[in-house]
């Protein structure tokens, strides 16, 4: 075997477990920050379960006590509504108007999918796998070309900036986390503000509701549109509209947010190579 490819050889395999320890240590870093997670949300939620529980029951049981209700058929009774209700059986809301109908579709292709309206009849269920089969990508290529739009624009203004105001403190990276900023006030904390003056929900419900549908996890434990009104299809129409914008708008954030988390993680390693390779040149003291 040639020297040269001796070397290519040694060159690769020294790539390859540049990159093993590179996956290793995020690998642990994920999974101790889905650990760390997982710990917090079963610190705050897991008592409030637990009231949630008890307030049920002591309800359950009031109502027993004062109507003279059999528990077991106030039991299957809630269950039967609850069932019904989730498929859409609730009397004063018409899940499958047209304006609804464009949300759901929206969340569908999205992959947001809510959750709280899915289609019961053998047809919809088919169409609905036929229609995000090819919606998904179709989707995933107009958020591309929506994305590339968010990030030249976003480029050019950085460049002016940089150009015209010369500052110490102006950084390309600086930039960037400025326009970063305007963008999510302009689509995340302007319309949390609008949800929050229409929907029955708090300012921070809002964000949290705006975040979530834009990062397509979609608990679906918020939905706009839910009460009813005059203009609810319009309203819903409005607001698939913003999805989509800010759909794009937040994957172009996120790929900036894994940029900048990026070139720390190297600016680190290139620092800790430098200071090693210093320690490896420097003589050794004599006593």
């Amino acid at each position: 075997m040639s020297e040269s490819v001796m070397h290519m050889m040694e060159r690769f395999k020294a790539i390859q477990w540049t990159r093993t320890k590179q996956i290793a240590v995020m690998s642990t870093v994920f999974i101790v920050y889905l650990l760390i997670g997982a710990a917090v949300f079963h610190s705050l939620e897991g008592d409030a379960e637990e009231k949630r529980k008890a307030e049920l029951t002591a309800l359950l049981t009031n109502f027993v006590v004062e109507n003279g209700v059999n528990v077991t058929q106030l039991r299957e009774f809630a269950e039967a509504y609850q069932r019904l209700a989730s498929l859409g059986a609730a009397a004063d809301v018409e899940n499958w108007n047209y304006g609804p109908s464009v949300l759901f579709s929206l969340t569908v292709i999205t992959t947001i999918g809510y959750g709280n309206i899915t289609p019961v009849t053998a047809g919809g269920q088919a169409f609905c796998v036929i229609f995000a089969l090819f919606g998904i990508p179709l989707t995933g290529v107009l958020l591309l070309k929506i994305g590339s739009v968010f990030s030249d624009f976003f480029r050019l203004k950085a460049k002016y900036i940089l150009t015209r105001w010369q500052n110490a403190w102006l950084t390309p990276r600086t930039v960037l986390l400025l326009l970063a900023c305007i963008g999510v006030v302009l689509f995340m904390v302007i319309p949390s503000v609008i949800f929050y003056s229409i929907e029955d929900w708090t300012f921070g419900e809002s964000m949290y509701f705006s975040f979530i549908t834009l990062s397509t996890i979609g608990f679906g434990d918020f939905v706009p549109g839910q009460s009813t009104g005059r203009y609810r299809q319009f309203y819903k129409i409005v607001v698939a509209i913003w999805i989509v914008v800010g759909l794009a708008f937040l994957a172009w954030l996120l790929d900036v947010v894994s940029t900048l988390l990026k070139s720390g993680v190297e600016e680190a390693n290139k620092v800790v190579r430098e200071t090693l390779s210093r320690a490896d040149t420097q003589p050794e003291s004599t006593s």
